[in-house]
C-alpha cells in the first residue's frame, strides 16, 4: 500500500507540471485507479472512514467526466491530498482515521 500512494505522490507532483492535456488525462485516471485500489485495500480491513476517502478523491480525480474547477482550487486540492498521503505514510493511520 505504501508503494501505491508513493507513486500517487509522484503522479500528483507531475501533475503540477505542464503537460499535455493527454498525459494529464492519463495521470488522472493512473491517479484515480490508485485511489480506487487503496478504497480496497481499507475496504478489506474494515476502514470503512478510508474507503470513504478514497472512493470521494478517485471520483475527483477521474479524468471521464472532468469537474471544472479553477485552477486555484485543483491547486489546493493537490497540496491538501499530496500532504495528506505522506502523513499517511509516515504516521499511523489510526492517528489519521
Amino acid at each position: 500500500m505504501k508503494i501505491i500512494q508513493a507513486l500517487l505522490i509522484l503522479m500528483l507532483v507531475l501533475l503540477f507540471f505542464n503537460l499535455a492535456p493527454l498525459i494529464i488525462w492519463i495521470l488522472r485516471l493512473i491517479i484515480a485507479l490508485g485511489f480506487i485500489s487503496l478504497a480496497y485495500e481499507r475496504y478489506k480491513f474494515d476502514r470503512i472512514g478510508a474507503t470513504i476517502v478514497f472512493v470521494i478523491l478517485a471520483l475527483i480525480f477521474q479524468p471521464l467526466v472532468a469537474l471544472h474547477l479553477g485552477k486555484i482550487i485543483w491547486t489546493l486540492l493537490q497540496i491538501g491530498v499530496l500532504i495528506w498521503l505522506i502523513m499517511l505514510i509516515f504516521g499511523k493511520e489510526e492517528d489519521i482515521f
